[in-house]
């Protein structure tokens, strides 16, 4: 099997994405495959919690770094499947 992957580049268009799907205060999110965190970012100042599912470990030490800070951003190292 071969996996894909695709990052967003520009901030505007994960708060779009967030936007467009109504995500606030009160909603749990689980977000498949995070990446570099770029709607994670997003979905962290929306909603609570947040909790990403990435297999890849280097991009799970990236998020766990990236969110350290923050108790609403949890980020699993498991394949979704």
């Amino acid at each position: 099997m071969t996996l894909s992957q695709n990052f967003l580049r520009r901030a505007a268009v994960a708060q779009r994405l967030v936007d467009v799907y109504g995500v606030g205060p009160d909603d749990t999110v689980v977000e498949v495959g995070p990446g570099s965190g770029m709607i994670t970012r997003e979905l962290a100042n929306r909603a609570s919690p947040v909790i990403a599912h990435e297999k890849d470990e280097k991009y799970v030490r990236l998020i766990q770094l990236k969110f350290a800070g923050n108790d609403h951003v949890t980020c699993v190292n498991v394949d979704f499947c």
